[in-house]
């Protein structure tokens, strides 16, 4: 009876080992499969994701041209806006026009849209180094302002001494002379250096301006 009774125990403990075995079989397969899935989610979310990109950035060089390009018509249209404008050719909007831009920089205003138009083509050109193109872009505009009180300078009409901000606006944008009002401004700031203190500051600035437009000293 004692034998009997230790092989029953034996067998049970086989039993148990044996259901055991099969429990952490089942568990290590359900796991692998799950982890299978996950891998096979995974990758799938990550070809998704990159089709995506690739479509986005195909838009992007789509979109980009087609940018430039209008960005350089609107630039060449206030352009010849402008040119035509300075000839009475554009109406009442353009002899407005010529008006207001001979107040602010004199006759600097005939070659102001070549300038205009060049530089605006220049920073859409350049828009791998757009921080680069504004500065130079900035530097040019500069060097419109510092003509223009050269013009100024050299005229003398109107008046640098006796006229005020507001009538070198007036005079210069009805009569179409001088250098407007940027170029009476700096020209006003400078007079107390008298003519020729006046002029070697500007010819300071304006080599300054070359140099930053072209970076060669």
């Amino acid at each position: 009876m004692a034998g009997s009774g230790n092989s029953t125990k034996a067998n049970s403990n086989k039993s148990k080992t044996g259901s055991g075995s099969r429990r952490s079989s089942a568990t290590a397969k359900a796991s692998a499969s799950k982890s299978g899935t996950g891998r096979s989610t995974g990758a799938r979310k990550t070809s998704t994701a990159r089709k995506s990109t690739k479509r986005t950035s195909k838009k992007g060089v789509v979109s980009n041209p087609l940018k430039d390009e209008i960005v350089i018509l609107i630039a060449l249209a206030c352009s010849l806006i402008l040119l035509l404008s300075n000839f009475n050719l554009a109406g009442s909007v353009g002899a407005w026009i010529k008006w207001f831009m001979f107040g602010l920089i004199g006759i600097m205003e005939y070659l102001f849209p070549i300038i205009l138009a060049a530089t605006l083509i220049f920073m859409v050109s350049n828009k791998d180094m757009l921080a680069v193109a504004k500065v130079k872009s900035a530097a040019v505009y500069a060097l419109v302002i510092v003509l223009s009180a050269f013009v100024m300078r050299i005229t003398d009409n109107p008046p640098i001494t006796d006229t005020s901000m507001g009538e070198f606006f007036e005079i210069c944008a009805d009569e179409k002379i001088g250098g407007g009002l940027f170029g009476g401004l700096l020209c006003k700031i400078m007079s107390p250096m008298g003519t020729v203190g006046t002029f070697v500051v500007l010819l300071i600035l304006a080599i300054i301006c070359i140099i930053i437009i072209t970076e060669r000293s």
